[in-house]
């Protein structure tokens, strides 16, 4: 409940705005309450990174045991990463948007968890864009990703199923270009 109530204010008002009495109140007990479960905001902070930092390992590692092709295994990972970005959006928000406040001692571990899975996907992205570099490959999943977010934002992550194929056509186009989606019809 204190992690849910954190994730759900770090979202709404950005970590620095966010005080340990606020999450307290939030989740219905004292500051000193919150301190017994987590030794400091940033602690807090971290186990958000972990707990979103998991949800993506096990959507890749899903989506790839799910595939038998490289076209295959993209379609599942962006297909399972939209969803998880709509049914945890505060989640997400934060764990792209706040690993600058990390300290230290964490980021460099959960920059590490972020790193792989986005090695996952640009993987896969190599083997269907044989012309791209890796960096380049890299660079346009993370577009991908953070347009999921961006777009998930301006639609208020309303979970439709129209919705959230319209994203994930979108994330498809960036990764493989626009003529390999939907013989190149990507919706508005």
């Amino acid at each position: 409940m204190i992690l849910h109530e954190a994730i759900l204010l770090f979202d709404a008002r950005g970590y620095h705005d966010v005080s340990i009495e606020e999450i307290g109140s939030a989740a219905g007990i004292n500051a000193s309450g919150v301190y017994r479960h987590f030794p400091s905001k940033a602690d807090l902070l971290a186990a958000a990174f972990h707990r979103a930092g998991d949800r993506v390992a096990m959507s890749v590692e899903s989506a790839l045991t799910e595939s038998s092709t490289p076209d295959q295994a993209l379609e599942h990972l962006v297909d399972v990463f939209v969803r998880l970005a709509f049914d945890h959006s505060e989640l997400m928000s934060v764990y792209f948007a706040e690993i600058g406040n990390l300290p230290k001692a964490h980021r460099s571990d959960l920059r590490n968890i972020q790193r792989l899975n986005i090695e996952e996907w640009a993987r896969i992205v190599t083997e269907l864009r044989p012309d791209l570099s890796a960096v380049e490959c890299r660079f346009l999943v993370h577009a991908a990703l953070i347009l999921s977010l961006d777009v998930g934002q301006v639609m208020h992550f309303r979970g439709t199923e129209s919705n959230q194929r319209r994203v994930q056509q979108l994330m498809l186009a960036v990764l493989v270009g626009n003529s390999r989606v939907a013989g190149g019809a990507v919706p508005a």
